[in-house]
């Protein structure tokens, strides 16, 4: 699987989770990519 934002691959890997969408491991995501928003995130 491969994620992309504006023709930029930011995310691939083979390793999915499946919980109605497919998800990356963070371990996948490019860290040049990733910022800090200081906020938390809960899916249920």
């Amino acid at each position: 699987m491969k994620a992309t934002w504006n023709g930029t691959v930011i995310a691939e890997g083979d390793d999915t989770v499946v919980e109605d969408d497919h998800y990356l491991p963070v371990a996948s995501v490019k860290p040049e990519y990733l910022k800090d928003s200081g906020g938390v995130t809960v899916s249920e």
